[in-house]
């Protein structure tokens, strides 16, 4: 083991994603895409992820390369926590009872979180930690999948357009290489404008609930050792809205280059942390700050690069 275990700590290890074929904004025959797409390009996007598979068959698809990749080295998931708003007309036990099937996790027990939109992954953190806490398990596979199947695929709030994808992480007490330790979190609800021309009033509700929960993520101390600041795959506008937030000049947010090719909901934190991992700029005992947001709840996590 690579890495010295801190008793009592959770680590987090991406493992894969899977996204679907790049399509170009044009391409998607999309009339709410196709009148906004000067808007998109100032924004920083260029295209979307489109899939042919379910949300279902995503989430199954990933979970089985993971599940076999964390065998190969020696770990067993005991657990798996599954992300998605995407249900595609399935009542929750009927995806679920599918999606089980496909992965073949039948026998292995399986945790739904779903409802908090693009905020599910730092929801389905959460959950996997408390298991852990809890004793139920030591190593928990977080899956978050989503599709879109219907309707358009631009969305105004994020400035952007959804992407069709999937990526999992290994949740654990054990720390490898390419494992981040797990920090502190923060959730914060937030109260939908009840005016129908709600671009102010919504933007106020997101700054003071994204400032609350990053508060809460950072902890004690405050800024002090963070390196990088993430956030989801959004528009320009939207990342320098959470930025302001969470007092960071918005220069200094960064979403990965799968920014251009829209918003993998969720997904968009294993994308951005396999990325800054694979750049090697992440150095020990560096912190990250990762910034969620949901239509109703503002969230935030802090990590830690563990020291060798």
């Amino acid at each position: 083991m690579p890495y010295a275990s801190d008793p009592g700590a959770v680590y987090m290890r991406p493992l894969a994603h899977v996204l679907g074929r790049q399509v170009s904004l044009r391409g998607l025959d999309d009339p709410e895409v196709e009148a906004n797409l000067e808007l998109l390009a100032s924004e920083g996007v260029s295209g979307a992820g489109v899939s042919d598979s379910t949300s279902m068959e995503l989430a199954a698809a990933i979970t089985s390369s993971s599940g076999g990749r964390a065998m190969v080295e020696g770990v067993e998931p005991n657990m798996v926590v599954v992300c998605t708003d995407t249900l595609e007309g399935l009542e929750p036990t009927g995806w679920m009872t599918r999606y089980q099937h496909l992965s073949r996790t039948e026998l292995t027990t399986t945790l739904m979180v779903s409802g908090h939109a693009c905020a599910n992954f730092v929801v389905g953190l959460e959950t996997c930690r408390s298991l852990i806490a809890s004793g139920a398990a030591d190593t928990v596979l977080l899956v978050t999948a989503d599709r879109i199947s219907s309707g358009t695929r631009y969305t105004a709030l994020s400035k952007s357009v959804f992407s069709d994808g999937a990526a999992a992480c290994l949740v654990s007490t054990e720390p490898a290489v390419g494992s981040l330790k797990v920090l502190h979190s923060g959730m914060q609800g937030q109260a939908a404008p009840r005016d129908a021309n709600g671009g102010m009033a919504e933007a106020r509700a997101t700054l003071l609930s994204m400032a609350a929960a990053t508060s809460r993520a950072l902890g004690d101390g405050g800024m002090d050792g963070v390196r990088h600041v993430l956030s989801l795959n959004l528009g320009k506008t939207a990342r320098a809205l959470l930025a302001m937030a969470a007092s960071v000049p918005p220069d200094e947010v960064r979403a990965g280059s799968a920014a251009s090719l829209g918003h993998c909901f969720s997904a968009d934190v294993l994308l951005g942390l396999e990325e800054l991992l694979a750049e090697e700029s992440c150095r020990p005992g560096d912190r990250i700050l990762v910034l969620t947001s949901g239509r109703h709840v503002q969230s935030a996590i802090s990590l830690e690069c563990p020291q060798s």
